[in-house]
């Protein structure tokens, strides 16, 4: 019977039955590997004294580092949204300072252009009566004046 991939072969992939290893650089047989491979599963069994607390501190050391890692990022978000709502604050703060002293400063042109415009019609109106006392005395005068010549 040939091997797999000659013609007339069974398809099968057969062990050759020999007791020495293969020549350089050839495939180890499987009947080399299963010792080797049982013998390196068994040593992984094997109970080995303080196996048990090094795998124990291991985890708590990860489990420390993973919580201190969460608290620090914890802590910088608090921080993070701490800065952010004093900016908003300041912001806030900011414009209100703002449109106070817009509303201030409107306030006081507005107070200043009625001051304007009362004292403009106050002069108005000064200038109205002495021109009225003015024609009013002109007018005795004239009334005088035409009295004195006729008498």
């Amino acid at each position: 019977m040939g091997h797999r991939g000659t013609p007339g072969g069974s398809g099968r992939l057969e062990t050759p039955q020999r007791d020495w290893p293969g020549p350089l650089g050839a495939q180890p047989l499987p009947w080399v590997l299963e010792p080797a491979a049982s013998k390196a599963a068994g040593s992984l069994t094997v109970d080995h004294p303080g196996t048990d607390d090094t795998l124990t501190l291991i985890l708590t050391l990860t489990l420390i580092l993973t919580l201190t890692l969460t608290l620090t990022l914890t802590l910088t978000l608090t921080l993070t949204l701490t800065l952010t709502l004093t900016l908003t604050l300041t912001l806030t703060l900011t414009l209100t300072l703002i449109l106070t002293l817009t509303l201030t400063l409107t306030l006081t042109l507005t107070l200043t252009l009625t001051l304007t415009l009362t004292l403009t019609l106050t002069l108005t109106l000064t200038l109205t009566l002495t021109l009225t006392l003015a024609l009013a005395l002109t007018r005795a005068l004239t009334l005088t004046l035409t009295l004195t010549l006729t008498m």
